[in-house]
């Protein structure tokens, strides 16, 4: 089973707009298709902006925090590492998708993470939503 990295955007998304890539990629794991892991940062940091931006839409923000495996901090070493090759404040991301052995990280997150879309960092392949449920659905 594809262990998929939800980074905040991706959980926001499937929140917000349920019948787009990322509300397909957490239904997958609602579904035992991929197993979704995520972070305390990443949730903090989802929750804070649907608060804010979309309220109307909490009552959804149960369900795909139950859809996600939550994984625990990073290595203070692997977020280093990852800070040498993205923005300090997705490091964390990075760090934990990596310390938690995921197949892919999932963020829509092209101006800091775009540069490493397409590549493996430490094992871990960086997609888009869209690319992600693409392989997912190629792969069935």
């Amino acid at each position: 089973m594809i262990a998929l990295f939800l980074d905040a955007n991706v959980l926001f998304s499937a929140v917000h707009r349920p019948d787009s890539a990322p509300g397909l990629l957490v239904e997958f794991a609602v579904a035992g298709i991929v197993r979704a892991v995520t972070s305390a940062y990443a949730i903090e940091e989802a929750r804070r902006n649907l608060a804010l931006k979309a309220p109307d839409a909490m009552p959804a923000w149960a369900r795909v925090c139950d859809a996600c495996i939550a994984a625990p901090p990073a290595s203070a070493e692997t977020v280093e590492w990852s800070a040498a090759r993205i923005a300090a404040k997705d490091a964390p991301i990075l760090a934990a998708a990596i310390d938690a052995r995921c197949d892919w990280l999932v963020t829509g997150d092209r101006r800091d993470f775009g540069h490493l879309f397409g590549t493996m960092q430490r094992g871990v392949l960086v997609l888009p939503p869209a690319e992600a449920l693409r392989r997912l659905l190629a792969a069935e």
